[in-house]
């Protein structure tokens, strides 16, 4: 399969080159020059590891007879042997709990199998690769903890200093591996971001050979669709997926499945917090740049998300031109409104609602009350949704996306309880911590220091 991006599709490149290049000079995002077409019959009965086997063989080049040791190495650090488990809340209220990984976070389900397929490129290219991401809470650690240790890789993870929750920093500090270095800056995370952005997308990039892992990697969303085939395929019957949602990445993963023809989709809610660019745009059909604002569920506290450049393009048709434009006049600090046609083809898709954090605490609330059921603030933002925005017919899927004990402070605000560490991270807290504080200034030397 080949891959060319948002704003050129004159750029025709592989998997392997674009996992290990994911920005574009161009300043776009790499999708697949072709949809294939995954049909949900066709998954019918498969483990997640057979599921998982099956789409990195249709979206990467590499041999088949590598990808089963690829998928055991990643699904090795798991602590369900289902790899995500649901918990039936009503007869039409089902929760996807995707908080089983090393790190507790949905986004250890993509980034353990990146880290052993990106390590393996590499040993066939025998090339090194240097890594750069920002993290608004959950992606960092994730990150870390795929790559740290690995042969040819070095890895620097920037937060934004102050606005992710202490355990959150803690399981990124306490690597003490030689290829990591996290630094911490004084902005939020859009300036991490930028500092990113800046980066991959100039030639110092290729120089330095240097990609990221954030949802803008195209192997971050392909090995989300995997979760979501196994979860539709369970459940059986069409289900409205209800997703709490700041880069677009988990949503987008969805939404992309939902393109290739898969089955048991019906509506796909967008649960935004107080950074609610995206439910504004679904009441306006206007993209603007906002101000990041601090929330009790900081994972999601982005202005510009990411992804949606990508569900943007491939619903006007593919028109580069046209999303080479929205983004320029964004990045000067214009809002943008789209083509109604556009607008109106994402409201068919989609529906967005925006949470305040009094809602957040709220909703946790009412969950344990009337479930006796614990959750994260991300996943009470999705909640919030369900429950206080939309009464949609048919069945729903609220997507966990991280354990509760990440969020002590808001959890026990919500619902006066302290909620218990699994056993595979009781150790973060106690841990001596390695980072780096940094301004703005003095950030891109140092990165650059520690990938010479």
């Amino acid at each position: 399969m080949f891959y060319h991006t948002t704003r050129n599709k004159e750029v025709k490149k592989t998997f392997a080159e674009i996992v290990c290049l994911s920005n574009a000079p161009c300043g776009g995002l790499y999708i697949p020059v072709e949809l294939p077409k995954l049909k949900k019959e066709d998954f019918s009965g498969m483990s997640y590891a057979q599921i998982a086997e099956k789409i990195i063989g249709i979206f990467t080049e590499i041999p088949q007879k590598e990808i089963p040791q690829i998928v055991r190495k990643s699904l090795v650090n798991f602590a369900s042997s289902a790899v995500f488990e649901t918990k039936k809340l009503e007869e039409n209220i089902t929760v996807a709990e995707l908080f089983y990984g090393p790190t507790l976070s949905f986004k250890d389900y993509p980034m353990q199998f990146l880290g052993n397929i990106v390590e393996y490129i590499l040993s066939q290219s025998r090339k090194k690769l240097n890594i750069l991401t920002a993290t608004s809470g959950d992606t960092g650690s994730a990150a870390i903890h795929a790559f740290a240790g690995k042969e040819n890789v070095k890895i620097v993870v920037l937060h934004p200093r102050g606005k992710i929750t202490e355990f959150q920093r803690k399981q990124m500090t306490t690597c003490h591996a030689k290829n990591v270095l996290n630094i911490a800056i004084n902005g939020n995370f859009d300036d991490c971001q930028a500092i990113v952005k800046e980066i991959t997308n100039s030639n110092i990039a290729e120089e330095k050979n240097i990609s990221t892992v954030n949802s803008i990697n195209w192997g971050r969303i392909m090995m989300q669709i995997v979760y979501y085939i196994k979860l539709l395929s369970d459940l059986k019957t069409s289900q409205n997926i209800f997703v709490p949602t700041g880069n677009f990445g988990n949503i987008f993963a969805c939404y992309f499945l939902k393109k290739c023809g898969f089955d048991g989709i019906n509506k796909m809610f967008i649960a935004n917090n107080a950074n609610d660019v995206i439910s504004k745009f679904y009441e306006e059909g206007v993209v603007r740049n906002q101000q990041t604002i601090h929330t009790v569920s900081p994972a999601i506290d982005i202005s510009i998300p990411s992804n949606f450049e990508r569900m943007l393009f491939m619903e006007s048709g593919e028109n580069a031109n046209l999303i080479k434009e929205i983004y320029t006049s964004i990045k000067q600090g214009h809002a943008v409104k789209v083509d109604k046609n556009l607008w109106k083809i994402f409201q068919d898709h989609f529906h967005a609602f925006s949470v305040n954090d009094a809602l957040t605490l709220q909703t946790i609330n009412e969950v344990y009350n009337k479930y006796n059921y614990i959750i994260d603030p991300h996943t009470a933002v999705a909640f919030a949704h369900l429950m206080h925005s939309v009464s949609p017919k048919g069945n729903n899927v609220v997507i966990a996306t991280a354990h509760p004990c990440k969020f002590e402070e808001a959890v026990q605000k919500a619902i006066g309880i302290k909620v218990q560490i699994p056993q595979s991270n009781l150790g973060v807290m106690q841990k001596e911590e390695k980072l780096e504080l940094s301004s703005n200034k003095e950030v891109q030397e140092m990165i650059l220091d520690f990938f010479s």
